[in-house]
This record gives C-alpha cells, sequence and structure tokens, in this order.
C-alpha cells in the first residue's frame, strides 16, 4: 500500500501510528478490543497528535481527562 492510501484510512495520520490507533479503537476482526465504550479513528487521531504516541498518552492520562 503507499503512504497515501495509508493515510485515507487512518484519518491523515502517518502509517507509524497505526498500532497506536488499533490500539485505542480496536478493529473489526475483533482480534484488538480498543478501550471500552470505543472511540472513533477521527478522536483517536485528534489525541495522539495532541499528546503524542500511545505510552506518553497514557503517562499524561490525568492532564487528559482534566483530573
Amino acid at each position: 500500500m503507499r503512504e497515501k492510501t495509508v493515510r485515507r484510512f487512518l484519518a491523515g495520520a502517518p502509517p507509524a501510528l497505526q498500532p497506536d490507533i488499533r490500539a485505542l479503537c480496536g478493529d473489526h476482526w475483533g482480534k484488538t478490543p480498543g478501550i471500552p465504550g470505543g472511540m472513533t479513528i477521527q478522536d483517536a487521531v485528534a489525541l495522539l497528535n495532541e499528546h503524542g504516541p500511545l505510552p506518553l498518552l497514557l503517562r499524561r492520562l490525568n492532564k487528559v481527562l482534566g483530573i
């Protein structure tokens, strides 16, 4: 696949963020459940763009949640 095609599937996010997006959103095969309650790809990309990759996002969870 070309990068342009992958970015279209990932709401404009770079292919390197695919594992992080999948961890947040899950997949339609059911092998990765995602977070409880679900999350759209657009919301996941917005969070990752604002707070960085998943490990950094998890460390900043208090700031994300406003706690």
